[in-house]
């Protein structure tokens, strides 16, 4: 079956990929989030003026970002150093961490509890800044991921460092451990999210008790049956029926029907 397994931010998924052959991934968002937030009116940002080199993104986009003194420090601060202290993020052609500071005007998610994040929105903002940056990344069908395909193989690590510092901009808060009541919330949409699922003629499982869902941190999903679907029966599946609740939870309450995606 081609069901993905929901990772977390659009950055967790890129780091990932930059870690495998492949120039091609599809990466998406958790189910656990979504609320409406004010975001900048007007997309676009530039990295900070604090630092002293330049690295050329890519000669389409005619413009620059700036790579910090400390890239050691930075690269710390955004989480790209395993605990045993190897360096997995992206790399120059010195085999140097490739790091560039947050690129803001994107939106300010740091007021936002993060149970409420919006993904859909979130990964759309990250997207716009890739795009706006030079890499011509597709949103999913569902605003929960973008497909990597049209990103040559050469420019993996440049459009990864560019990535983590599009997420970085972001401010997104620190993931918090779930209370009860938002598994609840959690397991509702799912149960919601099974409907719609066998309304299109899947098969869906039967859902499991609170206890049991919460006990397996979540592995239980409307899509647990569905067949390795690709193309327009994908896209209408996902557009059809989301992953995680448009607009978010601050969107949906248990009883409500799941909504479409409507970029």
């Amino acid at each position: 079956m081609r069901h993905r397994v929901l990772i977390g931010m659009v950055v967790a998924g890129l780091l990932a990929a930059a870690c495998t052959p492949s120039s091609v991934t599809s990466t998406t968002a958790e189910t656990a989030a979504g609320s409406r937030v004010p975001v900048a009116s007007t997309p676009g940002g530039a990295a900070s003026s604090t630092s002293t080199s330049t690295v050329t993104v890519a000669d389409r986009t005619g413009s620059d970002l700036v790579v910090p003194e400390d890239r050691e420090g930075l690269a710390r601060q955004y989480g790209l150093y395993s605990p045993d202290g190897e360096y997995v993020g992206p790399v120059d052609s010195d085999g140097r961490p490739l790091v560039f500071e947050p690129i803001t005007g994107y939106g300010d998610f740091s007021d936002v509890p993060y149970f409420l994040l919006d993904w859909q929105l979130v990964n759309q903002r990250e997207v716009a800044c890739m795009q706006d940056h030079g890499f011509d990344l597709v949103l999913d069908a569902d605003g929960l991921g973008a497909n990597w395909a049209n990103v040559p193989q050469e420019q993996n690590n440049l459009a990864l460092a560019v990535a983590i510092a599009c997420h970085a901009g972001l401010r997104l808060p620190d993931r918090v451990p779930r209370t009860e009541e938002q598994w609840a919330e959690l397991l509702a949409y799912q149960i919601a999210l099974r409907d719609c699922v066998a309304s299109l003629g899947h098969d869906v499982p039967e859902p499991p008790s609170l206890d049991q869902f919460i006990e397996s941190n979540g592995n239980w999903t409307a899509y647990d049956m569905v067949p390795n679907l690709v193309g327009p029966a994908w896209d209408e599946l996902a557009k059809t029926c989301p992953q995680a609740p448009v607009g978010g939870f601050g969107a949906w309450n248990p009883g409500d029907p799941v909504r479409p995606y409507q970029p």
